[in-house]
């Protein structure tokens, strides 16, 4: 796919439009790329660039809005999307979607500023036909189309908050380029609880592709996380949203391989920041050049099954599940080399 050509005045570039077959489910949804250009409340798309007409064009009203869809698979393509919608008529919308997280992010920018622009700023190089209102956005949104995540990118991420309320102790460095930390209790030790352990390392990589490669677990995860055995999706709540069955690789002496449900939520915050069950900053490039990123992990276990019996001061098994999940971080560097 082509990058965006940005400016002051407004955006281009491809993007997928996605149009579900079925509005209710039951089918997939289905896209293709659409050449698209915003200046100033003006959009339009094309099927291609050097078309003549295009799919649709007109000047947003001052009901439209714009709204981050997250994260999608349509026709087994992970995309990331944004929703366009008139919020007095949800039959005019258009769902859109890119392969790049940090291209959606400036789509999301552009569209936010341009539709808190004045009505009347419309470039004197459109046609005449672009005063009509956008009448033609008519593809329903698979799902709810009640607005419930226009606000998700501009509220700071509650885990971000709690880390930083919480007071962390250094347990020292357990491997290259990682450091475990440790929360300060605040009351009395329970022999049957670990405490809230974090772990931080520093990827020589984009935020986006690092946070591409958390999400993914396909078989491509077996070259860096060697906890991992197999995972499978049992439910998507939203694009910012689902529940996973995760199963672990068999690792200490008699114990049988651990398997759980993972609830994750992520969500991009304004300054690039990934959020989740994994955080995931840019960092500023040192002198290499190279882009750098901090990843963090927090954990949290309540030790359950015949290791609860002795308490987790009393046997090994927990803390050496607890260090091997977060020793994961360490993993990802391995796959940029």
């Amino acid at each position: 796919m082509e990058e965006n050509s940005s400016s002051s005045n407004g955006i281009e570039g491809y993007l997928y439009c996605i149009s579900p077959s079925a509005r209710h489910g039951g089918e997939a949804a289905q896209c293709f790329q659409t050449f698209c250009v915003l200046s100033g409340r003006h959009f339009s798309q094309w099927r291609h660039k050097e078309d003549l007409v295009p799919l649709r064009s007109g000047v947003l009203d001052l009901d439209y809005n714009v709204e981050d869809t997250g994260r999608q698979v349509v026709d087994v393509k992970v995309l990331y999307t944004i929703r366009l919608y008139s919020t007095t008529d949800f039959k005019k919308e258009v769902l859109m979607g890119a392969e790049s997280s940090e291209e959606i992010a400036e789509w999301f920018r552009a569209f936010t500023c341009s539709l808190g622009k004045p009505l009347d700023v419309v470039p004197d190089t459109w046609p005449s036909s672009a005063s009509m209102q956008i009448g033609c956005f008519t593809e329903p949104h698979w799902g709810d189309s009640t607005p419930t995540n226009a606000l998700r990118m501009e509220v700071e991420s509650p885990l971000i908050q709690m880390q930083k309320e919480r007071p962390y102790t250094s347990l020292g460095t357990p491997g290259p380029g990682l450091r475990f930390f440790e929360e300060t209790p605040d009351s009395l030790f329970n022999y049957n609880k670990l405490p809230v352990t974090k772990a931080v390392g520093v990827v020589k990589a984009p935020a986006d592709q690092i946070f591409n490669l958390i999400m993914d677990y396909g078989p491509e995860r077996h070259q860096w996380d060697h906890m991992y055995q197999s995972a499978s999706i049992i439910e998507t709540i939203d694009g910012h949203s689902d529940v996973l069955y995760l199963c672990l690789r068999h690792d200490w002496m008699w114990a049988r391989p651990r398997d759980f449900c993972l609830s994750r939520y992520w969500k991009r915050e304004e300054n690039g920041t990934y959020c989740g069950g994994y955080i995931v900053t840019p960092l500023k490039s040192g002198p290499s050049r190279k882009p750098r990123t901090l990843v963090e992990v927090v954990l949290e276990m309540d030790v359950a099954g015949w290791s609860s019996l002795c308490g987790t001061w009393f046997c090994s098994y927990p803390v050496h599940l607890r260090n091997s999940l977060l020793s994961v971080v360490a993993g990802s560097p391995l796959f940029f080399l």
